[in-house]
């Protein structure tokens, strides 16, 4: 059934008057009266009864009203999902994170992100940030909360927030009471980082800063 003709046949049947519903509907009368013709023609039943007076709803109009004010209103619903969707306002949205944004950064973007597009799903799963670069370029998830990655190659990364790089040592250590531990203070130690087979990037990104100084 033609959703335009359903749409004519509400405003005819809203005005009960051919004149004005085309006023409303921005276009002349006859196109207006022959889209109703071929309505009743496809429906096999009159709408209307027309008289030189006035206009009114036959049984089947009456019957067919209420019902098409429902589809066309479930058909809006639809395409307004639908552009929802296009521009990320509905759906559902694939995520991943590392374990420390599920401290504040997810919860407060995803309080945000509800309070604007309240029509979105969420899945979402901790990944560490190479799981996360890898998901994203399969198009597995559509975004990922994750730490710098040595190779950004074919990511888009926007800055969040920013992390301090801290160092654990024991009470008795030398550096205990350091209040700012530069990274050449680490020379000599032996130092526990990020596992390479878990978090390849970071464990490069933090081998690299080292051996920039001397470490």
């Amino acid at each position: 059934m033609n959703l335009q003709r359903l749409r004519y046949f509400v405003a005819v049947a809203e005005e009960l008057h051919f004149g004005r519903a085309a006023q409303r509907l921005h276009m002349s009368q006859p196109p207006l009266s022959q889209q109703i013709r071929l309505l009743e023609r496809e429906l096999d039943t009159a709408l209307f009864d027309r008289s030189t007076r006035r206009v009114s709803l036959t049984d089947a109009g009456a019957f067919l009203y209420p019902e098409a004010v429902r589809l066309l209103a479930e058909a809006d619903s639809v395409d307004r999902l639908m552009d929802q969707r296009r521009h990320g306002q509905a759906g559902t949205l694939r995520g991943g994170f590392v374990d420390s944004a599920a401290d504040e950064v997810m919860p407060r973007a995803l309080s945000e992100y509800r309070r604007r597009w309240p029509q979105v799903d969420y899945e979402l799963r901790t990944m560490s940030s190479d799981e996360q670069v890898k998901a994203l370029r399969a198009g597995r998830i559509d975004l990922g909360i994750g730490r710098a990655a040595a190779d950004p190659e074919r990511v888009e990364a926007t800055l969040v927030m920013q992390e301090p790089l801290l160092v654990a040592a024991g009470a008795s250590h030398r550096l205990a009471e350091v209040a700012a531990v530069k990274l050449r203070d680490l020379a000599g130690e032996a130092i526990i980082g990020f596992d390479r087979r878990v978090s390849p990037s970071l464990h490069a990104v933090l081998a690299g800063m080292l051996g920039a100084e001397g470490v």
